[in-house]
């Protein structure tokens, strides 16, 4: 597997947790800097860990993973928990 293809499963699986999170917290606005911290988490796992050199691939490649799989994880969890 290529390190760009690792690099979008990391972030779709960081997005998942943060979705789930997300969840418990008051306000949707917490909810989003959490999305937030989780794609500057995966940043440094990408640079140093994955050793992705290209910054335009490090910086975008999995980056709508992360959100979408944040926000699904979010609205499953909130209509299966609430």
């Amino acid at each position: 597997m290529d390190r760009e293809d690792k690099l979008l499963i990391l972030r779709g699986i960081m997005g998942g947790i943060a979705g789930l999170i997300s969840n418990f917290l008051p306000s949707f606005l917490i909810s989003i800097i959490v999305m937030i911290i989780f794609y500057v988490a995966s940043l440094p796992i990408a640079i140093y860990g994955l050793k992705i050199n290209n910054k335009k691939t490090t910086y975008t490649k999995g980056a709508i993973t992360l959100i979408v799989a944040w926000f699904l994880i979010l609205i499953i969890a909130y209509n299966i928990l609430a």
